[in-house]
């Protein structure tokens, strides 16, 4: 009740008797993902939430460990996928800027060894050979294919990723 009252003594009270156990949980989440700033950071906006939200706090659905448990989980989570996120942007963005083009395509293509190619190319479903012409001879980056073709930029990565590898098995 002193925490839906605003007591400023409670809430810091709760912050000395739980801000620990949920360091805990937030690290086991996110200690290969992000740093102790990051758990911190994740921690204080649970406090905020709570903070700014008090009515959440229901003692008849359980006890407020459990509450902030279960609040510092899904922050964790919420921070994690925001990461991973982060990372998939920042991968489909950079993984494939020009100078960074995989050099058996580039060979096979400079080198004349155009048949070889075809043949390949032949052999694939009607999808990827759409995603690997736009990307090698239009030189659209995977974002922009992902936007004309209605699909996910993650699925243009991981079918680019398959070609190579596919091109780059039959080419050797």
């Amino acid at each position: 009740m002193r925490i839906r009252d605003r007591d400023e003594s409670a809430y810091i009270q709760l912050i000395e008797k739980y801000s620990r156990l949920m360091w805990k949980i937030a690290w086991g989440i996110l200690q290969d993902a992000a740093d102790i700033a990051d758990v911190e950071d994740c921690i204080s906006e649970v406090f905020y939430k709570l903070w700014k939200s008090p009515e959440l706090l229901d003692p008849e659905k359980g006890s407020i460990r459990n509450y902030l448990s279960q609040m510092t989980r899904n922050a964790a989570i919420d921070l994690l996928r925001k990461r991973s996120r982060e990372r998939t942007t920042d991968m489909d963005e950079d993984e494939y800027n020009d100078e960074d083009i995989d050099t058996v395509l580039l060979e096979v293509i400079q080198n004349e060894d155009k048949e070889a190619l075809l043949k390949i190319m032949d052999a694939m479903d009607e999808r990827d050979r759409e995603i690997l012409t736009r990307r090698f001879f239009s030189n659209q980056k995977p974002a922009q294919i992902s936007k004309e073709m209605q699909i996910p930029v993650r699925e243009v990565t991981n079918r680019l990723y398959r070609i190579k590898s596919n091109i780059r098995n039959q080419m050797s």
